[in-house]
């Protein structure tokens, strides 16, 4: 096993256990008084990002700098690395580009669904087990945020798909701008600059303009990170599904055109 892949499954299980530490402490503060068919979702929805129990910023900041870094620090690394040239010689640019690509998205979708399912599993044995509900009361009536779906089982799924497509997308995000930073520690902790830079901005954009309002809900990236549960304005002008797709185009098309003029500069340049 290589060394960076050691590196790699070492931090994961490093976050697997902060995983379990912040599990187990709200299961701690939220004792079960009477067994309510809802309180797995309850609790589930309640641990992510913008969710009810979401009370960690440490937490978060830890979850922006590990997944959408960890698939592609190699990728970026290997090119601020002058034997970079030696390796573009081998597979061209474009093979480069579809190698690190695919292995930021993977690896950020892939995390994120292990996450999910590993908290899944942690909830419903120490906590309470999973019982589906059509509709779910704790969904239909959750002021906490936007449900995707009255339906327990398909709001599950939905959330653990979406949310894992907008993690592997951030990851390509992040990749991208990393092609554009020349110093490995800044590029370490670009995923969590990033987010921040789009939890911020919007909420400082003034909503009293209709454009800005829909620019500060589009650009706002936890909506593709949480669906349905962190959302920067209550009266936006779509609903969760078309805000995540805007969301999650705004995203993908900025990364496009990132890796784009980054691989003309280089093809310019020889």
């Amino acid at each position: 096993m290589s060394r960076s892949r050691k590196i790699a499954i070492s931090l994961v299980c490093l976050y697997l256990i902060l995983v379990t530490c912040r599990i187990f402490y709200q299961i701690n503060q939220n004792s079960i008084v009477r067994f309510n068919p809802d309180n797995f979702l309850y609790m589930f929805f309640g641990i992510q990002i913008g969710g009810a129990l979401d009370d960690s910023l440490f937490f978060e900041l830890v979850e922006f700098s590990l997944i959408p870094v960890i698939g592609s620090a190699l990728a970026v690394f290997t090119k601020n690395n002058n034997s970079f040239s030696n390796y573009q010689q081998r597979s061209g640019y474009q093979g480069y580009l579809k190698t690190a690509c695919l292995r930021a998205f993977g690896t950020g979708f892939g995390l994120a669904v292990l996450i999910n399912i590993y908290q899944m599993i942690i909830i419903s044995l120490f906590y309470s087990p999973f019982v589906y509900q059509n509709p779910s009361f704790f969904l239909r009536n959750d002021s906490g945020g936007l449900s995707l779906s009255q339906n327990s089982l398909i709001a599950l799924v939905l959330y653990v798909l979406m949310s894992a497509i907008g993690w592997g997308s951030f990851s390509l995000l992040v990749y991208a701008v990393g092609l554009w930073i020349k110093k490995n520690s800044l590029y370490l902790v670009s995923g969590t600059l990033i987010m921040l830079l789009c939890i911020l901005a919007p909420l400082l954009a003034k909503t009293d303009n209709k454009i800005m309002f829909v620019l500060s809900n589009v650009l706002f990236l936890p909506n593709i990170i949480s669906p349905g549960l962190f959302y920067i304005h209550a009266n936006q002008p779509v609903n969760v599904y078309g805000l995540y797709f805007l969301t999650l185009t705004t995203c993908l098309l900025v990364t496009v055109v990132l890796i784009r003029f980054w691989y003309l500069k280089k093809v310019q340049n020889g």
